[in-house]
Parts: C-alpha cells; sequence; structure tokens
C-alpha cells in the first residue's frame, strides 16, 4: 500500500469506528501502519494448503 493509500485508510476506519485521530497524530498511526505492513508481508505471502487450516472450526 503506497502512503496516500494508507492514509485514506486510517481516515476511513477512524471515521468507521468514531475514533478522530488528532492532526499531530496522524503521520505516526500512518507510519506505524505502514511498518505494520511492512513486516507481515511476508507472512501474508505464504500460500497455505487448506489442510494446512491455522485453527479448528467450531461445529455445533
Amino acid at each position: 500500500m503506497e502512503e496516500d493509500e494508507v492514509g485514506a485508510y486510517v481516515d476511513a476506519v477512524s471515521r468507521v469506528v468514531d475514533l478522530p485521530i488528532p492532526a499531530a497524530y496522524r503521520q505516526g498511526v500512518i507510519d506505524n501502519l505502514q511498518a505494520i505492513l511492512r513486516q507481515t508481508a511476508g507472512l501474508m505471502a505464504v500460500e497455505l494448503d487448506p489442510a494446512e487450516e491455522s485453527a479448528p472450526i467450531f461445529h455445533p
């Protein structure tokens, strides 16, 4: 995600969850989200076989 896309996402989510982000903190939130996206990119790129379910599925 590009920085402008991350900024738009942060703005949209803050409106949806009704959690305003003060202007003084907005860039920090964007920077942290970009860091999280970079750190998780390798994990998200791993293709899992359907048999490799990460957790059991609850069936009542």
